[in-house]
């Protein structure tokens, strides 16, 4: 219910980060497209920023998210052109859309997830890493490990809806596996890590590992 509450904290950290959010895919999207976004507002942006944004963009963990949005972009338009699973899925009235709703949404926020605690992991003052930036960097890391525990469950449900293309979903499966064993140890901190508006202390999500 704080989530529908305008008065409440929670509500605006829900807010500032489906914005946040919004915005980073919006960057993303754009890229995909050929649309440099940096030059609608190079004034801005910091060249150094950019620079450092693109360094992080060749970094193994981001790579591998990519390879995974790659993976589902490929598999989906390849079983979209098979009527027979289509006709098995209606035949056994499974509910597909609400499995795939999840997939689509984590496509691309974990890359852009593991982006943003790239970047507030790398960034140092003149004391280290400040509290502030721990704390982004484990929050976006944290997320998108959800993200991916999330998408890892999908796609086991997806092995119901498409028994036939039991291989190729293993390989994504493994790929995701990979993926997080990456975070994990890049972000040590992210599984215990308790975001504002988000998590309660006593209930801090535990994402699984095996």
């Amino acid at each position: 219910p704080e989530d529908h509450d305008m008065t409440s904290t929670a509500f605006w950290d829900q807010l500032h980060e489906s914005f946040q959010l919004a915005y980073e895919l919006l960057q993303e999207t754009a890229e995909r497209f050929g649309i440099d976004v940096d030059s609608i507002d190079s004034a801005v942006l910091d060249e150094e920023l950019k620079a450092k944004r693109d360094t992080l963009k060749h970094h193994p963990c981001y790579i591998e998210a990519r390879n995974y949005a790659d993976l589902v972009t490929n598999w989906l338009d390849m079983v979209e052109e098979d009527a027979r699973q289509e006709a098995y899925i209606a035949s056994r009235g499974l509910d597909l859309p609400e499995t795939e709703e999840v997939i689509f949404w984590y496509q691309y926020q974990i890359g852009v997830k593991i982006l943003r605690a790239l970047n507030a992991g790398t960034s140092h003052d003149t004391g280290g890493l400040n509290e502030a930036l721990r704390q982004d960097a484990d929050g976006s890391a944290k997320a998108a490990l959800l993200g991916i525990n999330r998408s890892i469950s999908a796609w086991g449900s997806m092995m119901e809806f498409y028994p036939d293309r039991k291989p190729s979903i293993f390989n994504i499966l493994s790929q995701l596996e990979k993926l997080r064993y990456m975070v994990d140890s890049m972000f040590p901190g992210a599984r215990n890590f308790v975001r504002p508006g988000f998590d309660e202390i006593h209930q801090v999500q535990v994402i699984g590992t095996a």
